[in-house]
């Protein structure tokens, strides 16, 4: 994954010394595996939350993703980095962007994919403010499909949106 920093016009980018005083402000996280970070929000305290899937930590093959989460001062000082992850299972974001919750924290849509299945299933997972999981559901299992949004409501529930996908079972 890459993170960037520009200042508020978004055309000068910021410098930050890494070896040497040129070197452009900006970091490679992750591994040699395929990382994605698909959402960022400025939390409550100020800080930044960057949230996508990696395979860098622990992935048992080439199938299993797991959801990723950095917390970074503004100056991207990094002060967590979480991973949670199922044992062979690609726990997927996509196109999905996390949104900011009541607590701080952050909540999920995306898919669930075994290893052992072709099928995506809906998936649903909310964070804290300091990355500790709140919940990680794997709703409506009678139908294969993704979740790409999701917000909190004023009851501390959530609504999830997202593509259903129909099945067709040719057996010629």
């Amino acid at each position: 994954g890459i993170i960037l920093k520009i200042d508020y016009n978004g055309d000068t980018v910021m410098t930050f010394q890494i070896g040497n005083s040129d070197t452009l402000y900006n970091y490679i996280y992750g591994r040699n595996s395929d990382d994605f970070f698909r959402t960022c929000m400025v939390t409550d305290d100020g800080n930044i939350l960057v949230a996508g899937e990696t395979q860098s930590y622990g992935a048992d093959n080439i199938y299993d993703y797991d959801l990723w989460l950095i917390k970074f001062t503004t100056n991207l000082d990094t002060l967590w980095n979480k991973q949670y992850s199922l044992p062979d299972t690609m726990l997927g974001m996509d196109y999905a962007y996390g949104k900011k919750i009541s607590d701080g924290g952050i909540v999920i849509p995306g898919y669930q994919h075994y290893y052992t299945s072709a099928n995506y299933q809906f998936m649903l997972s909310a964070f804290d403010s300091s990355g500790n999981l709140k919940f990680h559901k794997q709703v409506l299992p009678q139908y294969r499909g993704q979740f790409l949004g999701a917000v909190q409501t004023s009851d501390n529930g959530f609504i999830a949106s997202g593509i259903k996908y129909n099945i067709i079972n040719n057996d010629d």
